[in-house]
């Protein structure tokens, strides 16, 4: 998944001047350490341009895949991930008139979240270097970590164009985390809790996580 989203980074710079876009992320959790995870990649703010670019063999020297390839690509995230123990009822859309894609799952336990999401980056790395792996998620003792330990490169960011930079600056990531336990306290005070105590939001630009500025990273204490 880390890799799509990669991805999916390098066509928003390169297609869509502009626009932004925004990737969510959705974890339920339950007392017994299972539950739900669906990622959520939304570019219908860009859809105009997308569709245009759909219909072109290349834009700016870049070859624009098909509708046929991006459908078999994500089918085999999903069978790949579908394939991790742990991990169960793997579904996903696509919707190419908004464009928006979505993947969701059931989980045994965070540790299949992980698993998942590294065995996933794995098999789609092409590049010649070797793959981060990294532990995103974890239960211990009441207390539930999201971890964001990935390397940036805050000179790749300062030699983007001045579109490639609002690009980044106007495009979201979107973390939300509900539980069954109410929420004591949290480390990341940008955070925002839900007023019932179970859940919990965060919320950063592609810019502020790349330059290290915000850090979606956080550590949740439970009753």
């Amino acid at each position: 998944m880390q890799k799509l989203i990669k991805i999916l980074f390098l066509a928003v710079i390169l297609f869509t001047g502009t626009s932004c876009f925004e990737i969510l992320e959705e974890i339920n959790v339950k007392k017994d350490g299972s539950g739900t995870a669906s990622l959520k990649i939304d570019l219908s703010a860009s859809k105009e341009n997308l569709s245009g670019y759909m219909e072109m063999d290349e834009v700016k020297g870049i070859r624009v895949p098909k509708k046929a390839e991006i459908d078999r690509e994500i089918a085999r995230v999903k069978d790949i991930i579908a394939n991790v123990e742990g991990m169960s009822n793997i579904e996903t859309s696509m919707d190419y008139e908004n464009f928006i894609f979505r993947l969701s799952g059931n989980f045994k336990d965070l540790a299949s979240v992980n698993l998942a999401i590294n065995t996933a980056a794995e098999a789609m790395n092409k590049s010649p270097y070797p793959t981060v792996k990294e532990d995103n998620f974890l239960l211990e003792d009441k207390i539930f970590y999201r971890l964001f330990n990935y390397p940036l490169n805050t000179q790749v960011y300062e030699k983007l164009g001045t579109m490639e930079r609002f690009v980044m600056e106007s495009a979201k990531m979107v973390s939300i985390f509900r539980f069954e336990d109410n929420i004591l306290d949290f480390s990341n005070r940008d955070a925002r809790i839900s007023p019932n105590l179970t859940a919990i939001l965060m919320e950063s630009t592609i810019a502020d996580l790349i330059k290290g500025t915000k850090t979606m990273e956080n550590t949740i204490e439970l009753e």
